[in-house]
């Protein structure tokens, strides 16, 4: 039995408090889920728009909560991730990105749309945000009113493994939104040990797994740069150490603002092929405690080689399921039937 205490606050306000037993938490950076708090105690309360803290043990997330029913006596809120509140679609000057970096870029969006809106009443009450880290590149946008959370948030991460953090001081009356990149790890999970319950990996062998690009200058078609992505995932302009078979596609570029043809060019072409090298689910079941893998310590974004055979896949962590047991989800392909974990196909 593992006990968590539930905590709802209106804005910054305290509603209510509980404790409850053994929560169901699902978390998925790249198809945002939504959870649910069920119990019979009268302080189990919300109203839609409240924010709900659950902390204990293995579990420590806060939400907003986007339905609350009372059947019987039986209690449920509905709650999503806080990201759900840049699902918008927002005036996207990508020419930003000739002169910021990613995170730098992401956060002025933030900044102009929720924090320093000319609309007072469309600003998040407490919204700050925190740049870590500093990213070049691309962002694969070609129009300029984009979605913040389909068109940005999510993009980046999957090619720049770029995370946007919130976290919450009550006290303060503060969100802090973090944006940082997380950094590479070496940590290793052998899938086929005994202590991995269940595994489902799902390696894409289509055009995602490019590992070459022809890039086709837009003002002169009779410019070209070769990209390459290497046997050791180096993203090169030299032809070295290439991957057989060759698995191509055309893009177009051209300058813009201070940079190159060239420049814009290599970075279009690194944003595509580093796209393509977690274009892959797996999927590892374990126990919540479990001291070889120690989920606890694993971070969404963070690099992780998975060894399964005789091969080693390189992936990322991007989400989680937590019951009985902690299901590990890598990678950034979905498929609907593996949403959830089926133990009797073992």
């Amino acid at each position: 039995m593992r006990l968590y205490n539930i905590e709802i606050f209106a804005g910054f306000s305290y509603r209510g408090s509980l404790q409850i037993q053994d929560v169901d938490y699902k978390e998925d950076y790249i198809s945002l889920e939504k959870n649910k708090i069920k119990s019979s105690q009268e302080a189990l309360y919300a109203l839609e728009g409240d924010y709900i803290h659950i902390w204990g043990d293995d579990i420590d997330t806060w939400g907003i909560v986007t339905a609350f029913e009372n059947k019987k006596g039986k209690r449920q809120i509905t709650y999503e991730n806080f990201l759900t509140v840049f699902d918008a679609d927002i005036y996207c000057d990508i020419s930003l990105l000739d002169t910021l970096t990613i995170e730098s870029f992401l956060a002025e969006l933030i900044r102009t749309n929720y924090i320093e809106n000319a609309d007072i009443l469309q600003n998040i009450e407490g919204l700050s945000v925190e740049v870590l880290t500093g990213t070049h590149g691309v962002i694969d946008i070609d129009k300029n009113v984009c979605n913040l959370l389909e068109d940005v948030i999510i993009p980046v991460f999957s090619t720049y493994q770029i995370v946007v953090v919130p976290s919450w001081d009550i006290q303060k009356k503060k969100i802090i939104l973090r944006i940082e990149r997380q950094q590479a790890s070496g940590k290793t999970i052998e899938a086929d040990l005994p202590n991995v319950l269940y595994k489902n990996i799902v390696v894409r062998k289509t055009k995602e797994k490019l590992n070459k690009l022809v890039v086709v200058n837009e003002e002169d078609p009779n410019e070209k740069l070769m990209v390459y992505r290497s046997i050791n995932g180096e993203i090169t302009t030299e032809d070295k150490d290439r991957i057989i078979p060759v698995v191509f596609g055309t893009i177009q570029a051209k300058a813009s603002g201070k940079k190159t043809f060239g420049e814009v060019a290599l970075e279009k072409a690194q944003n595509k092929l580093k796209k393509a090298e977690y274009e892959n689910l797996i999927e590892l079941e374990i126990m919540r405690d479990d001291r070889l893998v120690n989920p606890k310590e694993l971070k969404i974004g963070q690099q992780v080689n998975i060894i399964s055979g005789d091969v080693s896949y390189v992936s990322i962590l991007t989400g989680r399921e937590i019951s009985e047991t902690e299901v590990l989800i890598f990678g950034t392909v979905r498929l609907d039937l593996t949403k959830s974990i089926r133990r009797n196909t073992i």
